[in-house]
Parts: structure tokens; sequence; C-alpha cells
């Protein structure tokens, strides 16, 4: 199953969708192709839940290291796709992940700066695993990961203030 969120109210009129949110069975999902120009992934169900309006956009989650699914969901390629996810190592492995199926995937909220921005507030302590830097990060991300792995960091994405979310969603020009 696929959390799946309509953030565009036409595109969810034009699919048919009675439901803003809902669960769809990954093979129903891969052989329905839903016209959104972008595709936001989030790691977290509270911030699947929580994301603003955004036209042409569609918001899937909830599937933590079972990204790798959306490798059966083949219309994907042809979408512009943003990973948010947990600014841990494991968040970045997941990244790695998803952009080995989906290369043109962008991240937000995973860079140096936002792990500096709330290391001091919102960081809790992750395994004391060691991992090497996963593939297919950028320099930025790779960067970020480095400061998590260094200062064993786990800051989980739902902790991250609306606020912050918002500003980090229109620096990106989702909007």
């Amino acid at each position: 199953q696929v959390l799946l969120r309509f953030l565009d109210p036409e595109l969810q009129r034009v699919t048919g969708s009675p439901w803003r949110e809902c669960s769809i069975p990954l093979h129903t999902l891969a052989e329905s192709p839903i016209d959104a120009k972008r595709v936001i992934i989030v790691e977290n169900k509270i911030n699947l839940l929580t994301l603003p309006a955004m036209s042409e956009a569609i918001a899937m989650g909830g599937l933590g290291n079972a990204i790798v699914d959306l490798t059966y969901v083949p219309w994907l390629a042809d979408r512009v796709l943003w990973y948010w996810g947990d600014l841990d190592v494991e968040g970045f492995e997941i990244l790695s992940r998803l952009r080995i199926r989906f290369p043109q995937t962008r991240s937000f909220l995973m860079d140096a700066t936002s792990v500096n921005r709330w290391k001091d507030s919102l960081a809790v302590p992750r395994s004391m695993r060691q991992p090497s830097v996963p593939p297919l990060l950028t320099e930025e991300e790779t960067t970020a990961f480095n400061l998590c792995a260094a200062g064993n960091l786990r800051i989980e994405q739902e902790r991250i203030p609306q606020a912050a979310v918002i500003e980090a969603i229109l620096t990106a020009g989702f909007v």
C-alpha cells in the first residue's frame, strides 16, 4: 500500500478521486498514472498530511525503507520528484536508494544548513553505526550526511516546525 495525498484539488477532481488522502495498492498505482508535474515523497505520515496545497502536485509517504517499491511505478520516471526524509544517515541512505531508479529526484530540508539549524534543538541520538557515504548524494547532501554521522544525529522530519517546512517549500519553488 502507498499513502497518497492530492495537494491540488483540481488534480484530484480531474483524476476522479473522491478522497484527498488514500492508501492505494502498489500495483494499482503503477497501472494508474496521475498527471501531476511534481511528486513529493516524504518519510513520515504526519508530514504527508500537513503538506500545504500545491498546484499540479501529489505527495506519497510512509514508505521508509520500502521506498524501493516505487521502482514498480514506472510513470514516476517522467515526473519531477522531491524527497524529504529524516536528517540522519538512514534518511540519506533512503534518498540514495530512490535515486538509483529515479535519478531526477531532488531533496529539500536535507542539507547542511538544515542540520546546523536544528541540531541543537531537535536532534536525538541515533544508532552508533558508522556507515559509508551512500552513492548518488549531491555535495550538499554528502556534507549533511557527514554532519549527521559524525555527530550521531537524528533530526526527525516531523519535529521540524511547520513554518520552516512552508519556508523551504516556497524557497524550493513548489508553489
